[in-house]
């Protein structure tokens, strides 16, 4: 339900931005950034009294200028709304310096239509600020993430303004190591639930960690998206955005919800993490140092979680003062995320459950700094098989480490996707237009799934089965970069491809086209000698083509009585070395009848 409603004099000025340009004078007038949900709005006649609204970026923020004489309010959707509540006028306020008319509460003769919310409860956070004398309803259709519509009937206006929330999600990987399947996965859904609801997917690369930061890590990071097709609406690098975060530290210093500190920094890792909830320099009033955050002892944070469909909820007093702002003037993950997700108007927040912790240090940022808390779901955690998180101890997790063990990126994508999420027939082979139609949060699992890599080879076994002949062989030679004749790699793949589950398996299943063999003659078996006497005169005097030779060489089986196993399993050893090998006839074509034979003679 809605908590409280503010209202302020309107500011002298009659110039109001309109999302299409300026607007003077009053009526109905509006104040958007780039990207409002709010298209439109009503203009009065140039000069005249009346009302305004703004939203900010992407329908959240603080006041912008009134028409003259108008007034500006702000309400604030505390849950989801309900029928029936009324307001009253209650006691004066202070808002950011801005003389105030009152606060409207509880039991005033304004009433709100029926909100029901499918998907999160957030939205207590979300802040709109809008201006009028009264509203006559306010509309909430959440039956899918995508169509939060506010419908504001403003007293002397002309007409409704309609809003439809745009989801803008987010990707935010650091540049500090290898992409792990992991951050993939997060990626995949951020994606899809952005373009699910025509939304935007915005990539955010967190690079503050200076020390950590792997050299070509934003490259590779910007590789792998393109390679799985991920593309962005946005880009953004932290490293260029100092002085907003700077900014906001400060602001918080300013308001005493954050302090210096000149603490030595220290090692976490090898000296252990203090004990200590409460900085010793909180209460000292420096001027200068590390920013942390000032946490209150005795209060409760909470958030409803959309992915675990659950509230989650913790006691303050046993979160630590966090820094935000490091002496060197690049913030934490702390304070970066929260002003970054604010800033861009990110909607919807996916991220892993190792963040969980962190939350109510990010919850109480965006209290003091009075911003609206996006939707937040956190993800499970993919398990090793032996148990435990998955761990780069335990085999290759990144995602580069997988592709150069010649997985396809369609088999990542389909093996990735499904790891923490189902679809609602239980299908599982997806292009990456056809998960983002079929996406629903819903289908969120909140039991943490197990690397599985036999399912994983399955996977890249179908795709390349799947794999056009002239895709597989460049993907084949580009594995190999270039290794392997590219005419000679062409005519195998027809041979192979239901008989590799990797791309690395090609080289050991056909080398012996490029390499010559030695035999081990104990291979051959008893009638492996005269097999391969047999053969050679029949190979010296047909067609080098395939039909020619499969006919040749059945007839000579039925004319000697050879057993058909044992004759090609002494053929196939005298030409690649090995008991398992593409179709042997076939290989031999490819290999040319001058090879074939030289190779069948040092075998006797």
């Amino acid at each position: 339900m809605i908590d409280d409603i503010d209202l302020e004099a309107g500011g002298s000025g009659g110039a109001n931005e309109f999302i299409n340009g300026l607007r003077d004078g009053g009526g109905v007038g509006t104040k958007t950034q780039r990207n409002s949900p709010f298209f439109g709005g009503v203009n009065g006649v140039e000069g005249g009294g009346g009302f305004g609204y703004k939203v900010n970026r992407h329908g959240f923020g603080k006041f912008g200028k009134s028409a003259i004489g108008g007034f500006n309010f702000k309400f604030k959707w505390r849950e989801s709304l309900s029928g029936g509540r009324k307001w009253d006028a209650g006691e004066p306020a202070k808002t950011d310096g801005r003389r105030r008319w009152g606060r409207w509460k509880k039991n005033r003769n304004d009433t709100f239509g029926e909100a029901p919310c499918d998907i999160g409860t957030n939205h207590k956070n979300e802040e709109i600020d809008t201006v009028a004398d009264g509203f006559s309803r306010i509309n909430c259709n959440l039956g899918e993430i995508s169509s939060h519509v506010f419908i504001l009937s403003i007293a002397g206006s002309p007409g409704i303004i309609q809003c439809k929330m745009k989801v803008r999600t987010r990707f935010a990987p650091s540049p500090t190591g290898s992409m792990h399947i992991g951050n993939l996965r997060t990626a995949f859904y951020a994606y899809a639930l952005a373009k699910h609801n025509d939304g935007d997917f915005v990539v955010r690369i967190e690079n503050t960690d200076q020390k950590r930061e792997k050299e070509g890590g934003v490259e590779e990071i910007n590789e792998l998206l393109q390679i799985f097709n991920l593309k962005h609406d946005e880009y953004h690098v932290q490293s260029e955005r100092l002085e907003l975060y700077k900014k906001a530290a400060e602001e918080l210093v300013a308001e005493g919800h954050a302090f210096y500190c000149q603490c030595l920094a220290k090692n976490a890792k090898l000296k252990g993490y203090s004990k200590e909830l409460r900085d010793p320099c909180r209460d000292k009033g420096l001027t200068d140092g590390a920013i942390k955050l000032r946490v209150p002892d005795g209060e409760r944070v909470s958030f409803t979680d959309f992915v675990l469909q659950k509230q989650v909820e913790w006691e303050t007093s046993g979160v630590g003062d966090s820094t935000l702002l490091k002496s060197d003037g690049f913030p934490t993950y702390h304070l970066a995320v929260v002003v970054d997700d604010h800033d861009m108007g990110i909607t919807h927040v996916l991220r892993g459950h190792d963040w969980m912790p962190s939350t109510p240090i990010h919850l109480l940022v965006h209290k003091y700094l009075g911003y609206a808390l996006p939707e937040i779901g956190h993800l499970t955690d993919i398990l090793d098989p032996d148990g435990g998180k998955l761990s780069k101890r335990k085999g290759s997790t990144s995602v580069r480490g997988l592709l150069n063990e010649g997985y396809l990126p369609e088999a990542l994508f389909n093996f990735v996707i499904l790891a923490g999420w189902a679809p609602k027939d239980n299908r599982e082979l997806f292009t990456l237009d056809e998960f983002v139609a079929a996406f629903d949060p819903r289908g969120f699992q909140k039991a943490n799934p197990v690397f599985n890599r036999a399912k994983l080879d399955w996977f890249n076994g179908q795709y390349i089965q799947k794999t056009e002949n002239a895709k597989l062989k460049t993907q084949i030679y580009d594995f190999y970069k270039g290794k392997y004749n590219e005419e000679i790699v062409e005519k195998t793949v027809p041979l192979v491809k239901t008989r590799m589950e990797k791309l690395s398996e090609y080289e050991e299943l056909c080398r012996f086209l490029f390499e010559s063999v030695e035999v081990d003659k104990s291979l051959l078996g008893k009638e492996g000698r005269v097999h391969l006497v047999a053969v050679i005169d029949v190979l010296e005097k047909v067609e080098w083509e395939l039909t020619e030779v499969n006919s040749s060489l059945m007839k000579l089986i039925e004319d000697e009585g050879f057993k058909v196993g044992q004759f090609f399993m002494s053929l196939r050893v005298a030409v690649t070395g090995k008991k398992i090998s593409p179709p042997i006839n076939e290989s031999m074509i490819i290999l040319g009848k001058k090879e074939t034979l030289k190779r069948i003679k040092q075998a006797l």
